[in-house]
């Protein structure tokens, strides 16, 4: 017997009665109170799972949904067959991260596909390189900087791929098909992991840069 459950709640109705009003074998009564307890019980579940809702830590389904939206609105929605638990983790991060800095736009997009990117900055010689510097310059392989593009950052940002389930083939492939004993199976487009959209990604890196910096995004 569990707190909450049937049982439990039929044995706390029947200690509200007087003792001695009716005998321990009444089936009409156990009938009424099991009913009762059944409603109660019902109840109780709804509110630990409403009171759950209530934190970030505990939220699950849509309510997680809500909570995002809450913070950020649509900036931060949740991927196509997206656990709660990884879009949990999504929303504490994006919560909590740096922002305003090449940094915080390295880390967003790491968190997002698993890569870091590649950022290069036409005015930054770290970037560029130059005389006397151990980077890029005159004879080495490497990109020109310019004084052209101000406050302006161009990133290459490598997607992750889909996640599918393994073992299972489709049309064409010979493992499986039609009356063949093979390890072939219908899927539906929710069951598969499909990673960060690409306006996702280009909602995050808007929210982590600077303003008034302009970002060019490839991805690939």
């Amino acid at each position: 017997m569990a707190t909450g459950d049937n049982e439990d709640m039929k044995a706390r109705l029947l200690r509200l009665l007087p003792p001695g009003w009716f005998s321990e074998d009444s089936p009409f009564l156990n009938a009424a109170f099991e009913l009762c307890a059944a409603g109660l019980s019902w109840c109780y579940a709804l509110y630990g799972y409403a009171r759950k809702q209530t934190r970030l830590l505990t939220a699950s389904d849509g309510w997680l949904d809500l909570i995002a939206h809450d913070y950020f609105g649509r900036r931060l929605r949740r991927w196509a067959g997206e656990e709660d638990d990884v879009y949990r983790f999504r929303i504490q991060n994006r919560l909590f991260r740096e922002s305003g800095t090449r940094k915080s736009i390295e880390d967003v997009v790491m968190g997002l596909t698993g890569h870091a990117p590649d950022v290069f900055e036409p005015q930054r010689p770290l970037d560029t390189g130059g005389y006397n510097m151990p980077v890029n310059g005159y004879g080495r392989a490497g990109r020109y900087g310019s004084v052209m593009h101000p406050c302006q950052a161009f990133i290459r940002v490598t997607m992750p791929p889909l996640e599918i389930h393994a073992s299972i083939a489709g049309y064409k492939a010979s493992p499986s098909g039609y009356s063949v004993k093979a390890r072939g199976a219908y899927m539906q487009a929710s069951t598969v992991n499909r990673g960060p959209e690409d306006a996702s990604m280009f909602s995050a890196i808007a929210d982590a840069k600077s303003e008034g910096t302009i970002i060019w995004v490839r991805l690939h």
